[in-house]
């Protein structure tokens, strides 16, 4: 588990750098709940199609609203 200041943080990094590329991005699970310690960060968005065929990001997930888990260890 790690803090949630630092969590966040690197959660604001993944949104930012896949913003572009969806219609919305929303951070979900521990971190929107605003828990102290959190040992994952939860993602929830909605792709572009366009933009997923140009760049190959998530070219194996259908075009519906996705969740992405990252595991902190």
């Amino acid at each position: 588990m790690i803090m949630a200041e630092k969590a966040q943080s690197l959660a604001d990094e993944v949104v930012s750098n896949i913003r572009d590329l969806v219609k919305r991005i929303e951070v979900a699970g521990s971190l929107r709940r605003r828990k102290p310690m959190v040992h994952d960060i939860d993602i929830v968005l909605i792709p572009v199609e366009d933009r997923i065929c140009e760049t190959g990001f998530m070219s194996a997930i259908p075009v519906f609203p996705t969740a992405i888990a990252m595991r902190l260890s």
